[in-house]
């Protein structure tokens, strides 16, 4: 039961993600971190590049229980976040 709980609360966390990257205008279906990670790793300038860095390291100190480079983990992990809870069909 405490995993569905998990589980549910990750979800919504993620929805309210998607949701502040579209108010940033930012593409359909990726996250807040991801941009900011593709912004460290591609900025078209150096500053673009040192920006990414630093909210990057703001992103890892507020999600330090989860992964040590927070943007990497999402640079790697884009699509596959979620979980679905309940099937559709078994």
């Amino acid at each position: 039961m405490l995993a569905l709980a998990i589980a549910w609360g990750l979800n919504w966390a993620l929805m309210l993600d998607f949701i502040l990257n579209v108010i940033l205008l930012g593409a359909p279906g990726e996250t807040v971190s991801h941009r900011i990670a593709r912004l460290r790793a591609y900025g078209y300038t150096r500053a673009d590049r040192r920006l990414g860095c630093t909210l990057c390291n703001i992103l890892s100190a507020m999600f330090w229980f989860m992964h040590r480079d927070h943007c990497a983990w999402a640079m790697s992990n884009h699509g596959s976040i979620a979980r679905e809870i309940w099937h559709w069909s078994d």
